[in-house]
């Protein structure tokens, strides 16, 4: 970021000296091509794409405010004062920061929906008071200091140790205004045509507003049709393009026939999105590192995913059992999604990412019914979903992965067996209990891929044709193991995994089935 600063800075001193200063867009542009030469994949950083963009609106769109500031500014010299010729100096003065920091923040706003998933709701009025902060207080204190530094070494240390308390104060102040609850809302994220319609609609509509100041000489009836003609030309398309594009996200969220089911990477942990007809969304576990403070698996992996797939909701929150491989994510999506009800046993350890899931439940008033209510079979859109294990009541046992919930879903002839973490002991129990009901297209593997799990017995009451296995790539843990996977091998069932295939979608109609991981290259164990 600096050195992509000084390249900015010299190239508009450059032209300033050769006198090319009157187009800033392509001194800007030349200032981009030259960083892209010297460092290319500077075209994907985050850090590039937000000064360039901020910078480019500043310029192209400011002047179309300022310019009607200023003509303001004529007439009012020209007309007698008033009482209100003070507050007019002030606005005047107010207008040029604050429509600079508009555009600047117009300009940001599609990469910073794009990678960060927000839209900050202080970023105008946070520019208009840190900025002139910035300029006055720090850049020209600390350039002063820096030429002083070859005359009076003393002056030049005070003014620059000035300007690191000005700096730091100021960063903190930014610091408590991001923490406010109402600093930024979390937003979908906009596809690469929403982008750019977004850029288009705002370049229409100031080429409007500047069309009517030149048409102001113009006879009224005239000037009126050349609006509107030039509204239909701009505004139109782009408007058909947005409704196009929104009802066909529409269809994709609301409409849609399939039931879909995205098999998250989520390292080595669990974490399912299941797409029902008509819309419904249901998560089975967050996934979780065990040691949080690497990575917010429910920030850093789900919420992206799901906001990329314009999901604000979650209709039905499955916890199988409380540990963090399968807990971590889902304090997160609790706290910044819409979620309707949660399912889960009701028995964990008392950790801390457990005390805080049920806390921000309680908070949020979230619909948590008790186990013994959500046992059994529920039907939504003619999507089955059948809870299987634990029993009713149940009583805890100090082992969470022997309570983990079994959770069958099916949609006419597929069928999909979610198994958390149980071992052999509760395979057996679900075999006595329910024989041939256990079949089904898709088994998740238990436990990971663990020894512990998938006994042959199990396997032939599920007569699986596929196994997903979730896990982390090169885990401490050495899963799967190998004779597990020659197990699934024997019972000729076809093999997908998320360390090797990273996130595997599952798409069908309840007839015909299709299975697609993120990852071609890496073909599935066959």
């Amino acid at each position: 970021p600096a050195l992509r600063s000084v390249v900015m800075v010299l190239v508009f001193q450059a032209a300033i000296i050769f006198e090319k200063e009157g187009d800033p867009i392509n001194t800007l542009t030349v200032a981009a091509l030259l960083i892209l030469a010297a460092h290319p994949p500077s075209l994907f950083s985050v850090s590039f794409q937000l000064s360039f963009s901020a910078i480019f609106a500043i310029i192209y769109g400011a002047p179309h405010f300022i310019r009607n500031q200023s003509e303001e500014k004529s007439s009012s010299e020209n007309s007698p004062q008033d009482d209100n010729s003070n507050f007019d100096y002030i606005k005047r003065k107010l207008n040029v920061p604050m429509y600079s920091s508009l555009c600047a923040v117009l300009g940001t706003l599609p990469i910073g929906m794009l990678y960060f998933h927000q839209a900050s709701l202080i970023g105008l009025l946070a520019n208009i008071v840190f900025i002139p902060i910035y300029s006055y207080l720090v850049v020209v204190p600390g350039l002063a200091s820096v030429f002083a530094y070859l005359t009076n070494i003393p002056a030049a240390s005070y003014g620059i140790s000035f300007c690191a308390k000005v700096l730091n104060i100021s960063l903190s102040m930014l610091k408590a205004c991001s923490d406010l609850s109402f600093a930024a809302i979390t937003t979908i994220t906009p596809s690469y045509l929403e982008i750019v319609l977004f850029y288009a609609l705002c370049w229409a509509l100031l080429n409007i507003r500047q069309k009517i100041d030149e048409f102001e000489k113009i006879e009224k009836i005239e000037r009126i049709e050349r609006i509107i003609k030039i509204a239909k030309i701009t505004l139109i398309v782009i408007l058909v393009a947005g409704i196009g594009d929104a009802g066909y996200w529409t269809y994709q969220r609301y409409f849609h026939k399939n039931l879909r089911i995205t098999f998250l990477d989520v390292g080595q942990g669990n974490s399912a999105l299941i797409e029902l007809p008509g819309g419904q969304c249901i998560l089975i576990d967050g996934g979780g590192l065990f040691d949080s403070s690497i990575l917010d698996v429910g920030s850093g992996v789900i919420a992206p995913f799901l906001l990329q797939k314009k999901i604000m909701t979650v209709d039905t929150l499955v916890l199988t059992h409380a540990h963090e491989d399968h807990i971590g994510g889902l304090p997160y999506i609790a706290k910044n999604f819409n979620v309707k009800q949660v399912w889960m046993n009701g028995h964990g350890e008392e950790t801390e990412t457990y005390h805080n899931f049920n806390k921000i439940i309680q908070q949020k008033g979230i619909d948590a019914p008790q186990f013994s209510n959500i046992f059994g079979e529920h039907e939504i859109n003619n999507v089955k979903l059948n809870i299987l294990h634990p029993e009713k009541d149940f009583s805890p046992h100090k082992n969470l992965n022997v309570d983990s919930i079994v959770l069958k879903l099916e949609f006419k002839d597929i069928s999909i067996l979610f198994t958390g973490d149980i071992d052999k002991k509760v395979e057996k129990k679900l075999v006595d209990k329910y024989q041939d009901a256990l079949k089904s297209t898709i088994l998740v593997a238990p436990h990971h891929g663990s020894k512990s799990s998938s006994s042959d017995m199990f396997l032939d009451a599920v007569k699986p044709e596929y196994v997903v296995i979730s896990l982390g790539w090169k885990n401490r843990f050495n899963f799967p193991k190998s004779e597990i996977i020659a197990r699934y091998l024997q019972h000729k069932a076809r093999i997908f995994r998320t360390d090797l295939n990273g996130a595997i979608s599952v798409s069908t109609d309840g007839n015909s089935l299709e299975i697609t991981p993120v990852t071609d290259a890496l073909q599935p164990v066959e």
